[in-house]
C-alpha cells in the first residue's frame, strides 16, 4: 500500500520546484543563460495533473511527487531540444536558450535534464517504465513530424498521430501514472489515462489556435502545419488551395505571406473547424471523468478543461 500524506496541489508544485532547483545546483557546467531560463517557473501544468490525479485516487505519495518532478524535467528537456530542431528563437515569450547561448548549449542542457529524469526513475520500476514510455512516444512523434514535413503530409490523421505521441502522451502519463502512484485501481487509472490523452489533444489544438489568434505565425515560420491550416486546406477548392500551399512554402521567410495565409485560413473556415475539434476533445476528456466519484480534485480537472475552451475561443473571450 502506498505511503500517503495529506498533499495539496501546492505541495506537489513546491516539491517539483525544489527538485528542479536542486538539479540546477548539481550541474555546475550549466551556462548562466540556462540557469536563468530554467529558474523561471512555468505553469507546472503536468505536475499539477499528477497531483490532481493522485488526489482523485486517494492522495499523493512519495512516488507521486517523484513522478511530478519526472514529467516536468522531461517536458523542459523536450522544449530545449525542440527549439534546436525547429530553430525557434522564442520560448514562453522570452528568447530561447538556443538564441541566447547557441544550439550546442541548448542540446547539452536538455541532455543534462534527461539524465536528471533517469536519476529520478532509478530504483523504481514503475517510474522507469513511465520514463521509457514517454521518451519513446515523444521521440517517435518528433520523427513522424519530421517525415510529414519532408513528404508534405497535411492530413488530419497524421497531425493527430503526431499530437498523440509528442504532446498527449506526457499528459496521459501524468494523469494515469499519477493515479497509479496513489494506488488507484486499474479502472480508475484507465479513466484518468484517457482523460490525460484527450486533454493533451485539446491542449495541442488550443495551442494552434492561440498561434493563429495572436498572429505569431511561429508554426508556419518553422514550416509546421497547424490544425486550422490543415482543416482549411481540406475544405478549399483546388485553385485557392494551391495559393495557400505557396504561401505556406514562402511563409518561412516572408511575414507578409504568413499574414495572407492566416487570413485565408480564417476565410476558409479553418479556425471554426479547429474550435469544433477542440470542443470534441474537451468533451471527451470530461466524459472520461464522469465515472469517477465527485471530488474537489475532479472538479479542478474539469476546470482545466474549461480553461482550454475559453482560451481556444479567441481573444474576445480569453485574456492573454
Amino acid at each position: 500500500m502506498p505511503t500517503r500524506r495529506a498533499s495539496s496541489r501546492a505541495d506537489i508544485l513546491r516539491s517539483t520546484r525544489r527538485f528542479l532547483d536542486g538539479t540546477l545546483a548539481r550541474l555546475p557546467g550549466l551556462s548562466a543563460e540556462a540557469r536563468t531560463l530554467l529558474a523561471r517557473p512555468g505553469r507546472l501544468l503536468r505536475p499539477r495533473l499528477v497531483g490532481l490525479s493522485a488526489r482523485v485516487a486517494g492522495g499523493a505519495t512519495r512516488r507521486s511527487r517523484r513522478l511530478a518532478a519526472l514529467v516536468e524535467t522531461l517536458h523542459l528537456a523536450s522544449l530545449l531540444h525542440d527549439d534546436v530542431i525547429d530553430d525557434d528563437d522564442v520560448r514562453r515569450g522570452a528568447p530561447s536558450l538556443r538564441r541566447l547561448a547557441g544550439n550546442r548549449t541548448a542540446v547539452l542542457t536538455g541532455d543534462a535534464l534527461l539524465a536528471a529524469a533517469v536519476r529520478i526513475a532509478a530504483g523504481e520500476p514503475e517510474l522507469g517504465r513511465a520514463l521509457a514510455g514517454i521518451v519513446e512516444a515523444m521521440a517517435s512523434g518528433a520523427a513522424l513530424e519530421d517525415q510529414a514535413a519532408r513528404e508534405g503530409d497535411l492530413r488530419e490523421e497524421t497531425y493527430l498521430a503526431i499530437a498523440r505521441l509528442k504532446t498527449a502522451s506526457l499528459f496521459a502519463t501524468s494523469c494515469g501514472e499519477g493515479a497509479a502512484s496513489a494506488g488507484a485501481t486499474s479502472e480508475v487509472r484507465r479513466h484518468l489515462w484517457r482523460f490525460g490523452e484527450r486533454f493533451g489533444l485539446a491542449y495541442q489544438v488550443r495551442d494552434d489556435l492561440c498561434d493563429e489568434f495572436e498572429g505569431r505565425g511561429n508554426d508556419v515560420a518553422q514550416g509546421r502545419a497547424t490544425l486550422p491550416l490543415i482543416l482549411a486546406l481540406a475544405r478549399t477548392a483546388p485553385g485557392p488551395r494551391r495559393t495557400m500551399l505557396r504561401l505556406l512554402s514562402r511563409g518561412r521567410n516572408d511575414p507578409a505571406a504568413r499574414r495572407r495565409l492566416r487570413n485565408a485560413v480564417a476565410e476558409q473556415g479553418g479556425i471554426a473547424a479547429a474550435q469544433a475539434r477542440l470542443a470534441r476533445f474537451a468533451s471527451s476528456a470530461a466524459r472520461a471523468l464522469a465515472p469517477l466519484p465527485a471530488s474537489s480534485a475532479r472538479d479542478e480537472l474539469l476546470a482545466l478543461v474549461a480553461e482550454l475552451l475559453v482560451e481556444g475561443a479567441g481573444p474576445s473571450t480569453a485574456s492573454r
